[in-house]
C-alpha cells in the first residue's frame, strides 16, 4: 500500500514563500506570526483551516495582507 505523506507550503502575500511544513498546526502557526507581522488577525480560524484544507489548499485574509496555505502529496 502506497501511503502518500502531505507536505504544506505557506507563501504570504508580500514576501513570497515562508515555509514547508509537514503539519497543518505549524503552517497556521506561521501564518500566525506573518499576520502578527503586520498588525492583522488571520480571517480564518484553526479548524476552519483544517477543514479547508482537505483539498488544494486554502487563501487566509482578505485586506491588505493574506497568506496561502498550499497542499503538496509526496510518494514514497
Amino acid at each position: 500500500m502506497i501511503v502518500a505523506k502531505k507536505v504544506f507550503v505557506v507563501v504570504g502575500s508580500n514576501d513570497g514563500n515562508l515555509g514547508v511544513y509537514t503539519n497543518v498546526k505549524r503552517a497556521y502557526e506561521r501564518v500566525h506570526e506573518y499576520f502578527s507581522s503586520c498588525d492583522e488577525t488571520p480571517s480564518m480560524s484553526y479548524a476552519q483551516v483544517c477543514k479547508a484544507l482537505q483539498g488544494w489548499g486554502c487563501i487566509i485574509g482578505d485586506g491588505y495582507v493574506s497568506a496561502t496555505i498550499q497542499v503538496f502529496y509526496l510518494n514514497d
